[in-house]
């Protein structure tokens, strides 16, 4: 029996690079993922921006905050429409930490979520810049619902701005492809709204068990661990693979994270199919809220597909 539901409702879906890394990272979206992103540049080099893969790009004068306001229009059309805008920058540098929260400021509403997606170094020129980057974290984590923070370095075999696209290419599949869950993009706001500060762990497996092997990469992956995982109180895990992946499988995999968060974690876990039957078992986890009050009466409950157990 065919278990994947078609998602009737289609979110449209923004990513925003800020300078270099920003214009980097989008420029990795538009080589991993399709058309469905629209991608915005902001810089003030206009050649750089002329050479990315921006589709929208606005150019900004020294003065930030006056550039901004004086192409208030020009923002305002770029992000028209959007439900989910990603914005992505380095916190050490000017630009990225001037104009994140302005931004943010200015696409944010009630039917729209935010997220930030920084990378971050303790190792910058000097201990000014370090200091800066760390307010600019603080400044930033509450100006958006979500914010995961990307080191300089890289982890796993991922360069930044791959992990970059990778976040924005798990909410496409979460979103707009077709999977397990007739998901509606209010389960994600309601799951994500106001979640601070969060962490993701990425794992890829094939053959036998693969599902269950990706799915313990993942909770390993050095941007997570198991101890963040153990704190989260809203989870996402988005499980890409080949058709030929039996529900038990995917059920096991499931179970696993589950069971590495508190019982009272709020969760979403879907399955997308990929074109190849036995292609490998990619499996991205999300966590988020560690520490923090879990989600009202009102806002999204567990939403897992029957079968998977939540009882430990």
């Amino acid at each position: 029996m065919n278990v994947y539901k078609k998602n009737t409702t289609f979110t449209r879906i923004t990513s925003c690079g800020i300078g270099n890394f920003g214009i980097d990272s989008i420029d990795q979206i538009a080589a991993s993922s399709s058309t469905d992103i629209h991608l915005v540049g902001i810089d003030t080099d206009e050649v750089l921006l002329s050479q990315s893969s921006a589709k929208t790009q606005i150019c900004i004068g020294s003065k930030t905050a006056k550039a901004i306001a004086a192409q208030r229009n020009i923002f305002t059309k770029a992000f028209d429409k959007s439900n989910l805008i990603f914005i992505i920058a380095d916190s050490g540098e000017a630009l990225g930490c001037d104009i994140v929260p302005i931004v943010s400021k200015l696409v944010r509403k009630p039917e729209v979520l935010c997220v930030g997606l920084v990378m971050h170094s303790d190792q910058y020129e000097n201990q000014h810049i370090i200091e800066w980057a760390h307010t600019s974290l603080e400044t930033t984590v509450q100006a958006v619902d979500s914010l995961l923070v990307i080191p300089e370095d890289t982890i796993s075999g991922y360069a930044p701005a791959e992990i970059a696209a990778k976040v924005v290419s798990t909410f496409l599949l979460l979103l707009n492809r077709l999977g397990i869950l007739s998901l509606l993009f209010s389960d994600v706001v309601a799951l994500m709204r106001g979640s601070g500060y969060a962490f993701m762990g990425l794992g890829c497996a094939e053959g036998e068990g693969a599902a269950l092997k990706a799915a313990c990469q993942a909770m390993d992956f050095p941007l997570l661990g198991r101890d963040r995982l153990a704190r989260a109180t809203r989870c996402i895990t988005q499980i890409n693979s080949g058709s030929a992946l039996l529900f038990g499988e995917f059920q096991q995999a499931g179970i696993a994270v589950r069971d590495a968060t508190p019982y009272d974690c709020c969760h979403i876990i879907d399955v997308t199919p990929k074109k190849e039957t036995h292609a490998p078992v990619e499996v991205t986890i999300i966590a988020m809220g560690l520490d923090n009050k879990v989600p009202v009466e009102g806002d999204s409950p567990r939403i897992i597909p029957e079968g998977i157990s939540l009882k430990k």
